[in-house]
């Protein structure tokens, strides 16, 4: 719910900086074009925040200080743009090229988000299949063990480690189940709140097939992103990787970003920085040199970020590549129980 309001909320702004621009470039004065933007009463923190601008400009107030005390969750590297482009006397095209970058980062968190809730339906046929083998366990192999202890044979021991198994789970359920439980609970609301946690979701998904590039593109598709909004202006760059830095603080990347600004303090370029972190790609970073070569231009960059776009956009469809998979485990492990109950009726079936 709450990143919901954050892309809700950055949504807003992203199609006000729009306007704003469109109306400035109409000939508008900054003054008209804030009061005509927040002529209706505020309905959310946002529009709360933009009356303020409002009247902070109309009093006489700069700009640029006004958006930065209105959102100081706004990156530093955006609020440079506005200044520099206040400066300049570019200011249109500066709100027009923020107010889609905004809108772009929303779009993407909301195709985040979309990635994550197409795991929903794996989860919930393994969960379903944990299940059915645990009642399995519990209540079926009890009865095929009674029905082996009348005859007094040997068991097979692929029968015998069932039969061990099914026994210490009808001992220890209620253990299991309450271990199960506060672990869900500790991931859930706990885990997110510790900066280690982070850290070390990040270190799995790198390491689980397909879920790894996804992770990749994702930070890569981001960071693409901003730099092309900062265009030709490298001066940018090491404020854009401190902001990057801060924006994954505590995440495995947000890691990775430190060391990236290390190097690139101590004199590395910004391809070989982001190279030796071992996180990106290889067409990511010659993607950065080719940019670098052609002096950061913002179109070959924007371009780098729709390609990854498109690849993220069919994601959601790699759970109908898990449904098989779940599904041929889950019948390894049903054959498997199969074979271990049934066996023993079929050596004494022999027998007879």
């Amino acid at each position: 719910m709450k990143q919901a309001r954050g892309i809700k909320q950055g949504w807003i702004l992203g199609e006000y900086l729009i306007d704003l621009a469109e109306l400035l470039d109409n000939g508008i004065s900054l003054r008209e074009g804030l009061e005509l933007l927040t002529s209706d009463a505020p309905h959310n923190p946002v529009e709360q925040a933009l009356h303020q601008v409002t009247t902070s400009v109309a009093k006489g107030g700069d700009f640029t200080l006004a958006i930065e005390s209105a959102f100081p969750s706004l990156p530093k590297f955006c609020i440079e743009i506005i200044r520099q482009a206040q400066k300049e006397h570019d200011l249109p095209n500066a709100l027009l090229r923020l107010g889609n970058y905004m809108l772009d980062m929303q779009s993407f968190s909301l195709k985040s988000t979309s990635i994550g809730k197409s795991l929903i339906y794996p989860a919930a046929l393994s969960i379903i299949g944990i299940v059915i083998l645990t009642m399995l366990m519990l209540f079926v192999i009890p009865q095929f063990e009674a029905l082996f202890r009348e005859f007094g044979a040997e068991l097979p021991p692929i029968t015998q480690n069932m039969i061990d198994l099914s026994a210490y789970l009808a001992d220890s359920w209620e253990r299991l189940a309450a271990i199960i439980f506060l672990i869900f609970i500790a991931w859930r609301y706990l885990f997110p709140q510790f900066p280690l946690t982070r850290r070390l979701k990040g270190f799995i998904l790198l390491r689980i097939p397909v879920l790894n590039n996804l992770y990749r593109l994702s930070i890569e598709t981001q960071l693409t992103r901003t730099l092309g909004l900062l265009g030709a202006n490298k001066t940018l760059q090491l404020k854009f990787l401190q902001a990057a830095e801060q924006l994954l603080s505590g995440s495995y990347a947000g890691d990775k970003i430190v060391k990236v600004i290390e190097r690139t303090k101590s004199g590395y370029s910004l391809p070989d920085a982001f190279s030796k972190s071992g996180l990106f790609t290889r067409r990511f970073i010659t993607m950065l040199r080719m940019a670098q070569r052609q002096g950061l231009k913002e179109g070959l960059l924007l371009r780098q970020a729709e390609r990854n776009k498109r690849i993220l956009n069919d994601a959601p469809n790699f759970n109908r590549m898990l449904e098989p998979v779940l599904m041929t485990i889950m019948g390894l492990i049903l054959g498997y129980l199969v074979v271990a109950m049934y066996l023993p009726i079929f050596q004494l079936g022999a027998l007879m």
